[in-house]
């Protein structure tokens, strides 16, 4: 009875301890805000998710949803151009383009170099453009706290 006892209690502290430690090695530093969604756009949603890196960048990840094709928005448009300016000014960076699917559904995932900015997305008739061309339909401003902090 005794040894049973002594191995419960291993296994149920092992256990306690490794869900510790996978609790605390999952958590995340995320942070989502809502893309706000011109007035063009109702039923339109987004989201930007931003994780900060260890080495000073920040993950971004774009989500949208019942966003209509770019050529319904401006009839010269094809894609949607994730845009990315920094807070503290200069011009706003082409981070790639959103890809549309059948069900109106996008995402793009992409580092920058910034902690605080602005999101925007755009209509484009190139998704190499190298500056927006149309007002955007969907932003955010982002700010993200230095990697580690909790």
């Amino acid at each position: 009875m005794r040894r049973n006892t002594w191995m419960t209690m291993v296994v149920c502290g092992g256990l306690a301890l490794g869900g510790c430690e996978s609790l605390h090695m999952g958590k995340s530093n995320s942070q989502s805000w809502p893309l706000t969604v011109s007035s063009h756009m109702p039923a339109a949603r987004g989201a930007a998710k931003v994780t900060p890196q260890s080495d000073g960048n920040t993950k971004l990840e774009v989500t949208v949803e019942h966003l209509a094709p770019p050529d319904r928005v401006t009839p010269n448009a094809t894609s949607y151009v994730v845009w990315v300016a920094p807070k503290n000014g200069g011009p706003p960076q082409n981070m790639g383009a959103l890809s549309i699917d059948k069900d109106l559904k996008g995402e793009l995932t992409t580092v920058v170099p910034f902690r605080d900015f602005e999101v925007q997305v755009t209509p484009e008739p190139n998704s190499r453009a190298t500056a927006p061309t149309h007002p955007e339909v969907m932003q955010a401003m982002v700010h993200v706290p230095a990697a580690g902090v909790h």
